[in-house]
């Protein structure tokens, strides 16, 4: 109760202008939050849509018809061909996921189906 009641104390000892400058400046605190929470979301959605409309068959450069075995050999042999790091780890993701989807029967289904 004390340490609440001087806060009340010395909110009597600043000016209106002090209050509105704080008050301001608070507001303006919880826009940054909010808008950083926006640009995080809007990272994640441009992530999914990505990788929900990349096209795991041509990643894997296999028809859609391909077998397990192909879809196997299609991988190895895409990452075999990833040389320079840098490309390498974002093409890596990519075939990683494409192999992940399409060797999974239920994901495959379900991928053909969009």
């Amino acid at each position: 109760l004390v340490a609440s009641s001087e806060g009340c104390n010395m909110a009597l000892f600043l000016s209106r202008l002090e209050r509105q400058v704080l008050a301001g400046f608070a507001i303006c605190v919880v826009v940054m939050a909010v808008l950083h929470e926006v640009m995080q979301l809007k990272e994640l959605a441009e992530t999914i849509q990505t990788q929900i409309l990349e096209d795991h068959y041509a990643t894997l450069g296999i028809e859609a018809g391909a077998n397990s075995a192909e879809i196997t050999t299609a991988f190895r042999r895409a990452t075999n061909q990833l040389n320079s790091k840098q490309k390498a780890e974002t093409a890596r993701a990519k075939v990683n996921v494409a192999y992940e989807t399409l060797s999974n029967e239920a994901l495959r289904s379900a991928y053909d189906k969009h």
